[in-house]
């Protein structure tokens, strides 16, 4: 009696090994299949949502051209005191 006891726990940890192993494959095919709907769907909405590169690298060229506007004014500033100063004559 002991013999068979011994048998049916085995077959049931055997069963119960296979219920939890087709539980485990089914949350991974699920999980898998969840990422990758929310992929396609954060790889077709955001692109469409955030600033291109062309357009960040147009407005990066277009701030260098006006602080390089603004260093050349002050440069010509500074001379032109410089010359200025330089010119008036002290009694």
């Amino acid at each position: 009696m002991r013999a068979g006891t011994c048998n049916d726990s085995l077959r049931r940890h055997e069963v119960g090994r296979e219920r939890m192993f087709s539980v485990d494959i089914e949350f991974f095919l699920s999980g898998v299949i969840f990422g990758l709907g929310v992929g396609v769907l954060l790889g077709y909405c955001l692109p469409h949502r955030l600033p291109r590169r062309e357009e960040k690298q147009q407005e990066i060229d277009r701030l260098v051209e006006q602080f390089q506007e603004l260093f050349q004014q002050i440069d010509r500033d500074k001379e032109i005191e410089s010359g200025y100063y330089s010119n008036v004559r002290y009694p």
